[in-house]
């Protein structure tokens, strides 16, 4: 895996999720359950990123940061860095692993 595929992945990940929030197969007849849950997550994450990202009055890095910390308390970083690694995760030495934690949440 390349550095530059992991920002295409990520970018490909939240697209994922953005584009689940507006499915028609995801909608208000969902009832209560994990199915509706989930729909309710991406629909609030969504409605929360697009607000920040499009509040006027922020710098570029405010907006920045304001995303950054919605990733933050909305996905398990660790696990997902993880499970993006795959295989890989094992081979790698504890230095490895902690520069690839940072490098993944950025």
């Amino acid at each position: 895996m390349t550095l530059t595929a992991m920002p295409r992945r990520r970018a490909l990940a939240l697209a994922g999720l953005a584009l689940l929030n507006w499915s028609p197969a995801i909608g208000a007849d969902a009832g209560p359950g994990p199915a509706h849950a989930a729909a309710s997550f991406v629909r609030e994450f969504a409605d929360r990123a697009i607000a920040m990202l499009a509040d006027p009055g922020a710098s570029p890095a405010e907006h920045n940061d304001a995303l950054r910390e919605l990733l933050r308390t909305g996905f398990d970083l660790d696990v997902t860095g993880r499970l993006v690694l795959g295989r890989y995760w094992r081979q790698a030495s504890a230095r490895q692993r902690e520069a690839y934690r940072a490098l993944f949440e950025d």
